[in-house]
């Protein structure tokens, strides 16, 4: 039974691994990468003139050119320039821890259905459970900096634009949602083995 949860735990950190690089990825200042991957998004109504929040920068086109705007630059004028910086920051770095962790639940877990023996198992059980934890705290606190701080920051500066959760929220999201179900099912592992033992 642990062998099967160890091979569903691998492929459901697999996945929690994609979504992790996937949302780090909008911590870039490239236009066609924000747009595609960003954290906030200010729509105009099917417009070409939407704003792309990402980790690090705002893009968006206007009369068919492309803009950016760092927000650790001069030009960045509005209050909640400096607030999106520092979290943007954190929040690409504490994606990377969660992506970290992520990864070495993954190496446990397929580990874990090659070893054999209870005492053996049930080590590897709290290393598991322990990463893929902290692998889910990381991520929830990646998304309450962003998209609490931040993404309040930017909504109170004006009050005729409605925000809306981008792409990189949402799949480092769904990424945290699948480490909490790979907690879960460590410590169904957890169970399983001290039964086994007794």
């Amino acid at each position: 039974m642990n062998i099967g949860i160890s091979v569903v735990s691998v492929a459901l950190c697999l996945i929690s691994i994609t979504f992790f690089l996937i949302g780090a990825i909008g911590y870039s200042t490239d236009y066609d990468t924000i747009r595609h991957i960003p954290w906030i998004v200010v729509s105009t109504d099917g417009t070409d003139q939407d704003l792309y929040y990402g980790l690090k920068s705002i893009s968006t086109r206007f009369s068919g050119i492309k803009f950016y705007l760092s927000y650790g630059d001069d030009a960045c004028t509005p209050d909640w320039c400096d607030d999106c910086e520092k979290d943007g920051d954190g929040a690409f770095a504490l994606t990377f821890i969660a992506l970290f962790f992520a990864t070495v639940t993954l190496v446990v877990n397929f580990l874990s259905a090659t070893i054999q023996g209870a005492i053996a198992l049930n080590t590897v059980n709290i290393v598991a459970l322990c990463s893929s934890l902290l692998a889910g705290i990381a991520a929830v606190i990646a998304l309450g900096l962003f998209m609490g701080d931040c993404y309040n920051e930017v909504d109170d500066s004006a009050d005729n634009i409605d925000l809306e959760w981008g792409n990189g929220a949402i799949v480092v999201m769904v990424g945290m949602l699948v480490m909490w179900i790979v907690t879960i099912l460590q410590v169904c592992a957890m169970f399983i083995t001290s039964c086994s033992r007794s």
